[in-house]
């Protein structure tokens, strides 16, 4: 009765048009006719299909090598012949765990020579069948070999760092016999950030079919939304000229803001490969559950908020599986060094700190970030269950088109996470 409820809304909400001129002009031709007055019935299916969709993804979740996923289709079993899985990993490179930013975490628990390892752990743990990592660190000596180990192959590009100090990238691992290598290329934000962004074209060995996978880490200060976006309109430049629109394109990174931001806004509305509406991006964890994004991907003293992100084109490719985050609570079970509390609190001069101000890394992930994964679909069977609407989405505006102005870059629109406990978190 659920799936059959969320076709039904499903249909109903694809009636929808989701801009006020597009009603006007729907209206003046007859069909679809929407009134103003039906604009709360029409709130009202789209938080119902929402509803829908968190009961489906719970009720339908497995186990993927142990850890938890949350199902979009459950009468679709996953098959190596048609499915595979993409991680997003910021992994916090050995260049930048300066103790005096996380005065949470236990010395032990800091050191590169043992956070490197509970981080091979986790991605270990993952068994994804394409990974992409940023602030990626001794990639030849380490990751590279230790992947290769697990069947991986990859890519890697260094930032044109001017601190000669820094040494970390973005790489792309895919595992071997599973795709092949195409092509490779990058871009070097046109900027003093040092940031940069990946391209793999990837061939899936079983379909025969190409599949395009991009990473890239924005700019760090969220403040800066017009660098942030300058950075995106780049990008976005970049693989308009590089990219086959027909090509399933998957963009996975760390954009430094969240999902009441302009920069989410611009990524969910105005990010285009070419010019027409088929080739927008949809972020895989939109209807993570009922608040849409999950609250967090990343755990400190100063904050907990979600600001990494798994985009795909949703006409050329399906969504099928999450992974299952941990809770918050679970994130900040750990406690740090002692009397590290009062120590900060002096510093602050008496600041306020969260309840709980603990945080990752810990004894169990090696980064301040989780991993993110999705099991996506190559089977063009499987498209129509991205029709659901997403016009209820946390960074649209009142039923209105979002439009990211040049005038509004500037401002600072950022979101914090609400401390809300995600079901079996396991990893």
């Amino acid at each position: 009765e659920d799936e059959a409820g969320a076709r039904n809304l499903e249909v109903v909400l694809r009636r929808q048009p989701k801009c006020r001129s597009c009603r006007q002009s729907q209206s003046q031709r007859g069909s679809n006719r929407i009134r103003a007055d039906s604009k709360l019935a029409a709130s009202r299916v789209a938080e119902l299909a929402r509803a829908v969709r968190s009961r489906l993804m719970a009720r339908s979740a497995l186990d993927w090598h142990g850890l938890p996923l949350r199902s979009w289709d459950t009468a679709s079993p996953l098959t190596a012949t048609k499915h595979f899985s993409v991680a997003q990993f910021n992994i916090l490179g050995k260049d930048f765990a300066d103790p005096s930013f996380f005065p949470y975490v236990k010395e032990e628990h800091l050191r590169w020579s043992s956070r490197k390892n509970v981080l091979l752990r986790q991605l270990t743990q993952l068994q994804a069948d394409i990974v992409c990592m940023q602030e990626l660190t001794d990639f030849d000596v380490f990751f590279k070999p230790r992947m290769s180990e697990l069947g991986y192959d990859a890519v890697f590009k260094v930032r044109p760092s001017r601190n000669a100090k820094r040494t970390d990238g973005c790489g792309i691992f895919f595992k071997r016999g599973l795709f092949s290598l195409g092509s490779v290329s990058s871009i070097s934000y046109d900027d003093n950030t040092d940031r940069i962004a990946l391209k793999a074209v990837l061939a899936h060995t079983p379909t025969g079919r190409q599949v395009e996978v991009v990473t890239t880490h924005i700019y760090w200060d969220n403040t800066r939304t017009d660098l942030q976006l300058a950075q995106l309109r780049q990008l976005q430049s970049f693989l308009s000229r590089k990219s086959d629109t027909s090509v399933p394109l998957i963009l996975c990174g760390d954009f430094n803001n969240g999902p009441f931001s302009l920069v989410y806004k611009f990524m969910q509305s105005q990010f285009r490969i070419g010019q027409t509406p088929v080739s927008s991006l949809r972020s895989a964890y939109s209807c993570y559950d009922e608040a849409g994004e999950p609250p967090s991907t990343t755990v400190n003293y100063r904050r907990c908020w979600t600001i990494d992100y798994i985009w795909f084109t949703p006409t050329s490719i399906s969504l099928s599986h999450l992974l299952e985050l941990p809770s918050i609570d679970s994130l900040q079970s750990e406690e740090g060094p002692e009397g590290w509390i009062d120590k900060l609190r002096t510093k602050l001069h008496m600041k306020p700190l969260p309840d709980n101000p603990n945080g990752i890394p810990n004894s169990k992930h090696g980064s301040d970030h989780v991993p993110l994964m999705a099991v996506f679909s190559l089977d063009k069977s499987d498209l129509r269950l991205q029709q659901f609407d997403t016009s209820s989405s946390t960074a649209q505006d009142d039923g209105g088109c979002v439009d990211v102005r040049e005038d509004e870059v500037g401002r600072a629109e950022s979101s914090s996470a609400v401390n809300v406990d995600i079901v079996h978190p396991k990893l």
